[in-house]
Protein backbone atom coordinates (compact mmCIF):
# COMPACT_ATOMS: atom_id res chain seq x y z
CA UNK A 1 0.00 0.00 0.00
CA UNK A 2 3.10 2.24 0.35
CA UNK A 3 4.02 2.33 -3.13
CA UNK A 4 0.63 2.97 -4.41
CA UNK A 5 0.41 5.94 -1.66
CA UNK A 6 3.90 7.03 -3.06
CA UNK A 7 2.79 7.41 -6.69
CA UNK A 8 -0.45 8.86 -5.92
CA UNK A 9 1.41 11.90 -3.91
CA UNK A 10 3.94 12.37 -7.13
CA UNK A 11 1.15 12.26 -9.47
CA UNK A 12 -0.27 14.97 -6.90
CA UNK A 13 2.82 17.00 -7.02
CA UNK A 14 3.34 17.05 -10.80
CA UNK A 15 -0.26 18.37 -11.05
CA UNK A 16 0.22 21.15 -8.65
CA UNK A 17 3.91 22.13 -10.19
CA UNK A 18 2.36 22.04 -13.53
CA UNK A 19 -0.50 24.54 -12.60
CA UNK A 20 1.45 26.35 -10.51
CA UNK A 21 3.76 26.46 -14.33
CA UNK A 22 0.50 27.43 -15.99
CA UNK A 23 -0.17 30.55 -13.80
CA UNK A 24 3.11 31.70 -13.69
CA UNK A 25 3.02 31.92 -17.62
CA UNK A 26 -0.67 33.25 -16.92
CA UNK A 27 1.13 36.18 -14.89
CA UNK A 28 3.62 36.89 -17.75
CA UNK A 29 1.33 37.50 -20.13
CA UNK A 30 -0.86 39.66 -18.31
CA UNK A 31 2.16 42.09 -17.65
CA UNK A 32 3.23 41.93 -21.42
CA UNK A 33 -0.56 43.03 -22.40
CA UNK A 34 -0.20 45.75 -19.37
CA UNK A 35 2.93 46.78 -20.76
CA UNK A 36 1.14 47.16 -24.28
CA UNK A 37 -1.65 48.92 -22.66
CA UNK A 38 0.87 51.53 -21.45
CA UNK A 39 1.99 52.63 -24.82
CA UNK A 40 -1.36 53.74 -25.67
CA UNK A 41 -2.90 54.96 -22.04
CA UNK A 42 0.34 55.98 -20.35
CA UNK A 43 2.06 54.56 -17.30
CA UNK A 44 2.94 56.29 -14.31
CA UNK A 45 6.30 55.43 -12.47
CA UNK A 46 5.05 53.57 -9.79
CA UNK A 47 3.28 50.82 -12.19
CA UNK A 48 6.13 50.48 -13.56
CA UNK A 49 8.08 50.17 -10.37
CA UNK A 50 5.44 46.93 -9.25
CA UNK A 51 5.43 45.20 -12.80
CA UNK A 52 9.27 45.08 -12.77
CA UNK A 53 8.79 43.53 -8.94
CA UNK A 54 6.15 41.62 -10.02
CA UNK A 55 8.21 40.00 -12.73
CA UNK A 56 11.07 39.66 -10.63
CA UNK A 57 9.10 37.67 -7.92
CA UNK A 58 7.30 35.89 -11.26
CA UNK A 59 11.38 34.26 -12.45
CA UNK A 60 11.90 33.70 -9.04
CA UNK A 61 9.17 31.11 -9.23
CA UNK A 62 9.94 29.94 -12.03
CA UNK A 63 13.24 28.72 -10.56
CA UNK A 64 11.81 27.57 -7.57
CA UNK A 65 8.91 25.11 -9.62
CA UNK A 66 12.35 23.97 -11.69
CA UNK A 67 14.36 22.91 -8.78
CA UNK A 68 10.60 20.83 -6.84
CA UNK A 69 9.93 19.50 -10.27
CA UNK A 70 11.29 16.01 -10.52
CA UNK A 71 12.89 15.48 -13.46
CA UNK A 72 16.35 15.97 -12.50
CA UNK A 73 16.74 18.61 -14.82
CA UNK A 74 17.54 22.14 -13.73
CA UNK A 75 17.53 25.13 -16.16
CA UNK A 76 20.78 26.24 -16.06
CA UNK A 77 19.75 28.76 -18.69
CA UNK A 78 17.12 30.43 -16.82
CA UNK A 79 18.74 30.85 -13.88
CA UNK A 80 22.03 32.32 -15.12
CA UNK A 81 19.65 34.87 -16.86
CA UNK A 82 17.90 35.46 -13.37
CA UNK A 83 21.28 35.97 -11.45
CA UNK A 84 22.75 38.24 -14.64
CA UNK A 85 19.03 40.37 -14.71
CA UNK A 86 19.73 40.41 -10.51
CA UNK A 87 23.24 42.01 -11.02
CA UNK A 88 22.11 44.19 -13.28
CA UNK A 89 18.97 45.83 -11.24
CA UNK A 90 21.15 45.52 -8.35
CA UNK A 91 23.96 48.15 -9.88
CA UNK A 92 21.48 50.52 -11.39
CA UNK A 93 18.70 50.23 -9.09
CA UNK A 94 18.83 54.27 -8.22
CA UNK A 95 18.22 54.93 -12.05
CA UNK A 96 14.99 57.00 -12.87
CA UNK A 97 15.99 56.64 -16.70
CA UNK A 98 15.90 52.74 -16.05
CA UNK A 99 12.02 52.87 -16.23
Amino acid sequence: MLLGENVNYTEKKKNILISVTEALHNCNQSILWIKEQRKKHGTSLAQTYILTRLQQQIDRLFIIVDVLDSDSRFNTERFVEYFKTVVKNENRKNSLKEF
